[in-house]
């Protein structure tokens, strides 16, 4: 976990951010007994180190709208790879 939090570090701010939203839902889903202690690194790794995101989180955060957007998408990010 330590390792994707200093790549998520690596990212920017918006890599910060997405990092936090994703481990909180995949959190909130190991307590509601929807998924493994174990699938919560596993599948927030998948998430962190898709490819396609480091395009997106070299996006500079401008405002409080940008903060928001990265949020939704992150939780858009992690339904979609469950």
């Amino acid at each position: 976990m330590l390792r994707l939090a200093y790549i998520a570090c690596n990212y920017g701010p918006r890599g910060c951010i997405f990092y936090n939203v994703v481990n909180d839902f995949l959190v909130y889903l190991y307590l509601n007994n929807k998924i493994f202690f174990y699938q919560i690194y596993d599948n927030l790794k998948k998430i962190m180190l898709n490819h396609k995101l480091k395009k997106y989180f070299k996006k500079k955060i401008k405002n409080l709208n940008d903060i928001n957007e990265t949020v939704l998408y992150a939780k858009e990010c992690a339904n979609k790879n469950l």
